[in-house]
């Protein structure tokens, strides 16, 4: 399962993929997983106050990873809709785009 928020792609992953991972507990303030260049937005993970859901984060060279378990978590954006992460681990990250001509380059926001 695959989702998208602007230009942060959240991708389900299995737990083989994290085995290498180092997880630590979510802070309650959440985890900022995407700066805008420009306009100063930011999309964060969180868990809602009176959630159930426990939240471990970890991170590699390719981006941030989510352990969710017995609830919900959400990420957030200041110009997108709320996206949902149900228990599971996830993966997110931000985009980049290929052009043959300029190579990689990141998704604008």
């Amino acid at each position: 399962m695959q989702n998208y928020q602007g230009d942060v792609l959240l991708a389900k992953v299995s737990e083989e993929k994290v085995k290498d991972i180092q997880f630590k507990p979510l802070s309650k303030e959440g985890q900022i997983v995407a700066e805008g260049e420009t306009t100063g937005h930011f999309h964060r993970v969180f868990v809602k106050e009176r959630s159930n859901a426990t939240v471990e984060v970890g991170k590699d060279a390719n981006g941030f990873y989510f352990n969710i378990k017995g609830g919900n978590a959400v990420i957030e954006h200041n110009t997108h809709e709320k996206q949902i992460m149900t228990p599971g681990i996830w993966f997110v990250t931000t985009q980049f785009e290929y052009d043959e001509i300029e190579e990689r380059k990141k998704v604008q926001d």
